[in-house]
């Protein structure tokens, strides 16, 4: 009789859950194989979401802090593994976009808040345009 690799063989959701379940007990190894095995298309999502390579990196670095300190939270009876994984990337792409807009809003106040004091004064046209 042939050996069939795929009879014995741990399906990819019973990997990931073995890996999470060590990562709980903080197996720095089992984190780097769920990284390794996870972050192409966790990338992938990222990048979807964020639009930008630099931002999925530091969404992705973030998404694996977040699955060191919870994994012991995870619960294979609710999800998949990888639901769970694209779960926290999906979450954390988000958070960092309404970081950055946030950002924005309050560099473009204080650009309004200087431009108003400009137009306020009794400055002359030269100051003007230097403020716009």
């Amino acid at each position: 009789m042939l050996h069939n690799p795929l009879m014995t063989s741990p399906s990819p959701d019973a990997e990931l859950m073995a890996l999470i379940d060590r990562v709980v007990l903080r197996d720095e190894v089992a984190l780097r194989l769920l990284y390794d095995r996870t972050s192409p298309k966790l990338f992938g999502l990222a990048m979807r979401v964020v639009r930008q390579r630099e931002w999925a990196e530091d969404v992705l670095q973030e998404a694996f802090l977040t699955v060191w300190r919870v994994a012991g939270d995870y619960r294979a009876s609710l999800s998949p593994p990888m639901a769970w994984l694209t779960l926290i990337v999906r979450s954390r792409s988000l958070d960092l976009l309404r970081r950055r807009t946030a950002d924005r809003a309050h560099l473009t106040q204080e650009f309004d808040e200087t431009l108003a004091e400009t137009f306020e004064s009794d400055a002359n046209p030269m100051d003007m345009a230097d403020a716009s």
